[in-house]
């Protein structure tokens, strides 16, 4: 398969139905300057992420406790995101099918009982096993794909108001996403041993780490959070040095190719319809809740953090009218950038109030469960549908 196939013909597939997936798959559609090269990439991100899932290069139980895969991972993901799924993928399948071949558990620590579900050996290591491997796949994800889409989509919010000559568009838009990408890279770093948390602590009797959260586990990600941030940065310049080098030496083939990928696909839905963005909702509130599953100790907190998402997101889609079209034109003038890093400050602050009022350590990571929902509603409140129309004029 040519990267042609993987860069053009792929996102093409994709965008008649999932248009956010055809975007990761176009991303790093330079590549194919590479020529035979970029055919070879994909299949090696996937058959790597296979190898690290089944081998475990230098960790025994998450990937957490290897700096090198994160590192690893987070580049592989700036330069392609289309290569950071496929080697995100191949890293779950391999560590759920072949690390990890034991289908029956008899939960003893983590639950007071084993009636009902957790009874039954098979579903009882779908709920203390399988579902918190998910969630440090959900994990790796965040960095390897997470980390570099968001940074990027935030800059642009401010670099694409800009005016400015092409190659300095270039270069300020590098810095804008380079430092955007260290401060998200570092809030991934302080949020992952909490997100992790649930591998080990949701205890079975023959399963992980026996309910003990492993010092090393965490140590790599706490020892070297700036590490992490500044090859966060070191990945940017790369895909910046590699993107503009491609660019001059083939222009051609470039530009062939994004025609390519932007011309008019055949009968292609990119409105989900009302059933479409409620499945849409409920997907985004499920792994939300997977992400911050590290928290939850009760299932009201894990409702919820699923309710508040699941409303935030219809909002996002436009189900729920809110707020006004007086007020959708007058945040349209503000970046993304400013609005993410507002509620930001707002939630460190709150959840900071709610850490220093609580006596009980064990209920910290419990009671963050408000702030956490606040944040995803009041983001929805800053990030409503764009305007549209007479609202656009508006603005």
């Amino acid at each position: 398969m040519t990267g042609w196939y993987w860069w053009v013909t792929v996102p093409r597939a994709l965008g008649r139905r999932f248009v956010t997936l055809s975007v990761l798959a176009a991303d790093g559609h330079v590549l194919v300057a590479l020529g035979p090269l970029a055919g070879l990439l994909p299949p090696l991100a996937l058959a790597g992420g296979l190898w690290a899932g089944v081998a475990h290069p230098g960790f025994e139980v998450t990937f957490t406790e290897s700096l090198a895969l994160m590192l690893t991972m987070l580049a592989v993901g700036t330069i392609s995101t289309h290569l950071g799924v496929l080697a995100v993928l191949g890293f779950a399948v391999g560590d759920f099918f072949v690390e990890h071949t034991g289908w029956s558990t008899r939960p003893t620590f983590a639950f007071d009982t084993v009636d009902g579900v957790l009874g039954h050996p098979l579903l009882a290591n779908i709920v203390v096993v399988r579902v918190p491997l998910l969630i440090q796949y959900a994990l790796l994800f965040a960095l390897a794909v997470g980390v570099p889409v968001a940074a990027r989509g935030l800059a642009a919010s401010v670099a694409g108001r800009l005016q400015l000559p092409e190659g300095v568009h270039f270069v300020v838009s590098t810095v804008l996403v380079a430092v955007t990408s260290f401060v998200i890279a570092r809030f991934w770093a302080a949020a992952a041993p909490m997100v992790i948390r649930p591998v080990f602590t949701w205890t079975i009797d023959d399963g992980i780490g026996q309910g003990a959260m492993p010092v090393g586990a965490i140590q790599p990600i706490q020892a070297n959070a700036d590490a992490i941030a500044r090859a966060a940065v070191i990945a940017v310049l790369g895909r910046a040095a590699l993107t503009w080098f491609l660019s001059k030496a083939r222009p051609v083939r470039i530009g062939e190719v994004e025609d390519a990928i932007l011309a008019p696909i055949d009968r292609q839905r990119t409105e989900p319809g009302i059933v479409g963005s409620i499945v849409v909702a409920a997907v985004v509130a499920s792994f939300a809740v997977l992400l911050l599953a590290g928290m939850v100790d009760d299932l009201w907190a894990a409702g919820v953090l699923a309710a508040a998402f699941f409303l935030a997101r219809l909002a996002r889609s436009g189900l729920i009218p809110l707020p006004t079209r007086r007020w959708r034109a007058t945040v349209a003038r503000i970046p993304v950038l400013f609005r993410y890093g507002s509620v930001l400050l707002v939630m460190n602050g709150v959840a900071k109030a709610v850490i220093a009022s609580t006596d009980n350590p064990d209920d910290r990571f419990q009671f963050l469960v408000w702030p956490v929902a606040g944040a995803a509603l009041l983001m929805a409140f800053l990030m409503p549908e764009p305007p549209r129309g007479d609202e656009e004029q508006a603005a």
